[in-house]
């Protein structure tokens, strides 16, 4: 009775081992470079860094700074997230009153995708996203911001399928806390490798197994 359950609990172990531990769930990393283009109002003043943008019109200034999402850990696939990618933060120096700085930033954000296997393969791709920011009436205390943002679409990289829009935006408070453009993705597992098929099998083999050696010991 014993040496049956003994071996029945190691041998149902070592399928549970090989149907799942052998399995490594796929991640995916992204990274965004945001530039200022020739939709921003004339007279505004431009600077694009290495880290993001700087706008400035007359006493109002908006600071743009890119997301990277990393791997490791990354972005567990499958699964839905919400992404960041840009941060930005306005302040102004106007005088108090219903009426200030009044202009449009027009942007390009780089948004760069990585698959990071297994399962899948190593892939990466860029998605250029166009959009504008529009500032009404900024001063040190008040102003309205508003975002012309909505891209979405789906593709596979490295055998997984992404899919997602970038439609949520923060605007923030003039000098105060700041805003960030984002959106949500969707990722679908690549298909099984031949190797993960091959591990079905012999667990498939052990479990028979399994049950044989239990009825030889019963």
């Amino acid at each position: 009775m014993v040496l049956r359950r003994s071996v029945s609990v190691a041998a149902l172990a070592l399928v549970a081992s090989l149907a799942f531990g052998g399995r490594a769930q796929a991640a995916y990393s992204y990274a965004t470079t945001f530039t200022v283009d020739g939709g921003t109002t004339p007279g505004a003043t431009i600077m694009n860094t290495a880290t993001g943008a700087v706008v400035t019109f007359g006493s109002t200034t908006v600071t743009f700074t890119n997301v990277t999402k990393p791997f490791p850990p990354g972005l567990f696939v499958p699964g839905q997230q919400s992404i960041n990618v840009v941060d930005f933060v306005i302040t102004s120096t106007g005088t108090p009153g219903p009426t200030g700085d009044t202009f449009t930033i027009g942007y390009n954000i780089g948004l760069g995708i990585t698959n990071n296997p297994p399962p899948g393969t190593a892939g990466s791709q860029l998605f250029n996203v166009p959009g504008s920011l529009s500032l009404m009436n900024y001063n040190q205390s008040n102003g309205v911001v508003q975002n012309s943002l909505n891209a979405a679409g789906s593709v596979t990289i490295g055998g997984i399928l992404f899919s997602g829009a970038l439609n949520q935006f923060a605007p923030g408070t003039v000098n105060g806390s700041g805003g960030n453009i984002g959106g949500v993705i969707t990722t679908q597992a690549a298909i099984p490798e031949p190797s993960s098929i091959v591990m079905g099998g012999s667990a498939a083999a052990l479990l028979a197994a399994a049950f044989g050696l239990r009825r030889r010991f019963t």
